[in-house]
């Protein structure tokens, strides 16, 4: 079974060639009769029967839809500049350079059309990946928030036992130290009372430090929380936008319909 961008690309094939077809076959006229090319009318893009509305719906269709309007770009100023060489034979030079330019304007206008609605796609998808990004960053974030709350904490105690290892050392070394020398009982009491406070002055402390972590942890979380509120807010936005971006499109691709529509009528009345 023939998938959709296989069959798109086959399909494209086909129309690029006849339409080379049909413009080398227009160019061999107006050398064989340069008197009678009548306007040396440019061929009709037919960008449009290839990629109608709303049929570039993914990233691979609107690279493949703007390569197709890059050729189909190159062929219309190139047939244009053919029938500029034509009209230059013609008597009425001015309407004949007139009327190329304006099927030059309707080509154009078409491919216009499919390269706007390439590029949405293209920024659209280029969007979706950076919120999906931020997303999953913002997701890793808070699940990983607990596990480093309790790295913090592991290490606030390790740090306190330590410290405590620490100061039991230090008073056995005092200690000895004072009966070394002979210090009275009174003096003992009051340095050991002293180390004490101090041990007990830096316990306050590792728990006024861990109370601040602990706010810390839920300011990061009511943070995080109004990020992702952000995030689909912005994303509420932008499906707006895009649907307001889709509907100036659609408008806009009416509008060259029936301005080519109106513009053939016109060329088949002066014919």
């Amino acid at each position: 079974m023939i998938s959709e961008p296989h069959f798109f690309s086959i399909r494209r094939a086909l129309r690029l060639a006849l339409l080379a077809i049909s413009i080398s076959l227009a160019g061999a006229c107006s050398v064989l009769y340069p008197a009678d090319a009548v306007e040396a009318p440019l061929p009709p893009s037919g960008l449009r029967l290839d990629w109608p509305p709303g049929s570039i719906g993914t990233v691979e269709l609107a690279s493949q839809a703007l390569s197709d309007a890059k050729t189909r770009r190159e062929m219309v100023e190139q047939d244009y500049l053919r029938v500029q060489g034509v009209c230059f034979d013609k008597f009425f030079m001015t309407a004949c350079t007139d009327r190329g330019k304006e099927q030059r304007r309707i080509a154009l206008a078409e491919v216009r059309a499919v390269e706007v609605e390439a590029n949405y796609i293209n920024r659209r998808d280029r969007a979706e990946q950076r919120d999906k990004a931020l997303a999953e960053r913002t997701a890793q974030e808070q699940a990983e928030a607990p596990q480093r709350l309790l790295d913090q904490q592991a290490r606030e105690k390790a740090a306190a036992l330590k410290a405590a290892d620490r100061a039991k050392n230090d008073r056995k070394v005092q200690e000895t130290a004072q009966r070394e020398v002979g210090i009275d009982p009174q003096s003992r009491q009051r340095a050991f009372d002293l180390k004490a406070g101090q041990q007990q002055a830096a316990e306050l402390a590792s728990q006024a430090q861990r109370a601040a972590n602990v706010t810390v942890f839920e300011k990061k979380q009511s943070e995080t929380a109004a990020r992702q509120k952000q995030i689909a807010e912005r994303k509420a936005a932008k499906l707006v936008e895009q649907e307001q971006k889709a509907a100036a499109l659609k408008a806009a691709n009416e509008k060259a319909a029936e301005e080519a529509a109106a513009a053939a009528a016109a060329a088949a009345v002066k014919q």
